[in-house]
């Protein structure tokens, strides 16, 4: 049984066995809260522990680099969705008769649902609360929902409010995507880092590629 997370109880750690003279060999410790003893492994330093927990359940071995491969693809189309509707302004505009501050709101909710969205995450400590997949992934599908949600709104205030909660739920995706890259890396983090903050830059830029392409009209 692996146990990830804050355990609100006082906390003993005992090392069970460490492959001497190998600083990447996988190190195991017993952990003991409220009754409940379970074990963690992971290569100190090196990987999240429960990532490297699962990769040892499944009993084969994991490239970093793959792993790398569908994190920034996650990225890329989870990021998609951060100007998905400012790439259609001009479109939203004319369907929803929006002002111009109105239109600017539509870009500006989104900043500002990740910004509270990231503050809900930091003081609920989702990140360790939940498995760091998992997070990612609800934040992709919560953030998809909400902006296909846009094309059934009925005035300027819901399609803003839906901005909103698409970079609330962002907020699960980026940092959540950032963190399970650099649990994969060590001596490369950077270029794990590098690779992953490139394909999300890319992800926020294609709606202006995918609307120039396509035109205003088909905006929905």
């Amino acid at each position: 049984m692996f146990i990830a997370g804050s355990i609100n109880a006082t906390t003993s750690r005992t090392p069970v066995s460490r492959q001497a003279g190998n600083p990447d060999a996988a190190s195991l410790f017993v952990w003991r809260a409220e009754g409940r003893s379970g074990m963690m492994a992971g290569p100190p330093g090196t990987m999240d522990p429960v990532s490297r927990a699962h990769a040892a359940v499944d009993g084969r071995p994991v490239s970093p680099w793959l792993m790398l491969g569908l994190l920034a693809a996650g990225e890329f189309l989870g990021m998609t969705l951060w100007f998905s509707a400012t790439a259609v302004t001009p479109a939203l505009v004319a369907e929803f008769h929006l002002s111009t501050g109105q239109a600017a709101w539509l870009t500006m909710a989104v900043q500002g649902g990740f910004v509270a969205g990231t503050l809900v995450s930091a003081l609920l400590n989702l990140a360790d609360l939940l498995h760091v997949r998992r997070l990612f992934a609800i934040g992709c599908v919560l953030g998809a929902i909400a902006t296909a949600a846009i094309t059934r709104a009925h005035g300027p205030t819901e399609a803003i409010l839906l901005r909103f909660a698409t970079g609330a739920a962002l907020a699960a995706v980026y940092p959540t995507g950032l963190k399970i890259a650099a649990g994969w890396f060590r001596g490369r983090r950077g270029t794990g880092l590098a690779v992953l903050v490139a394909a999300l830059t890319v992800g926020q830029a294609f709606p202006h590629l995918l609307a120039s392409l396509t035109g205003p009209d088909s905006w929905r």
